[in-house]
């Protein structure tokens, strides 16, 4: 073992983030709530069970067991993360409206090329917005800290981007989140979206993506019949990788 990786490592242990043996069991989250919107995110969900059932990852399908119904049901998705994350080295967060679409790909690869010592990875979005539709977070004594200071950001309950808005706030204003979060500018690695305008060309359908986000079809005036609608355009395209 080198010099620098050696202190590399005492660097890890001393921040509350010391790297795991490997494989890491890591756990896939969602969060879906109300009969209506799990049925309409009926092809998200069974790609994701799908999914982990082949890659052998646990899946945990948060609902109205976990909502603080005093705020808006994306903040919860906190609470679904701070009941997971003591079981498991990461856990791999995903938004219900997310289809896989990719099932080659795999979680462990994701986390050991892009992740490194990082204790939480996200990408930007299409408009290079720091988005939490689908992120990681490792098990480490800041994951936990982190999550308990974001849900504290409490005058943002109510803004229109909720618990994201929090976190753009944190990460801006605070270099130590910045150290603690590797951020992905290409959003396609795991954070994928299609284009509200045109969603059911094949020609621009991002095949050898991971996965992907429909976030942003219902502020295009989307319903919720249509928007699974697309999902299930999504789910019949998808490669499963099996």
């Amino acid at each position: 073992m080198s010099f620098r990786t050696v202190i590399q490592y005492l660097k890890n242990t001393f921040s509350g983030c010391a790297p795991f043996r490997h494989p890491p069991r890591i756990a896939m989250l969602t969060l879906c709530t109300g009969n209506f919107y799990r049925d309409a995110m009926a092809p998200g969900l069974r790609s994701k069970e799908e999914y982990c059932r082949h890659h052998g990852y646990d899946l945990f399908i948060g609902g109205e067991e976990i909502l603080d119904t005093g705020r808006p049901p994306s903040w919860s998705k906190i609470q679904l993360i701070k009941k997971y994350l003591p079981n498991y080295d990461y856990v791999f967060f995903s938004d219900a409206d997310v289809v896989i679409i990719n099932g080659a790909i795999k979680l462990h690869d994701l986390i050991r090329e892009h992740m490194g010592h990082k204790s939480f990875m996200l990408t930007r979005d299409a408009k290079n917005n720091l988005n939490m539709g689908n992120f990681f977070v490792k098990r480490c004594s800041w994951s936990f800290e982190f999550m308990d200071r974001l849900y504290a950001q409490t005058e943002f309950i109510d803004h229109p981007w909720w618990e994201n808005k929090a976190f753009i706030h944190l990460y801006e204003s605070d270099k130590n989140v910045r150290k603690h979060t590797r951020v992905i500018m290409e959003h396609n690695l795991f954070n994928s979206y299609l284009d509200p305008a045109d969603p059911y060309n094949l020609c621009r359908f991002p095949s050898r993506d991971f996965l992907i986000h429909l976030a942003g079809f219902a502020w295009e005036g989307y319903s919720l019949e249509e928007i699974a609608k697309v999902m299930k355009f999504c789910y019949a395209n998808r490669c499963t990788g099996q």
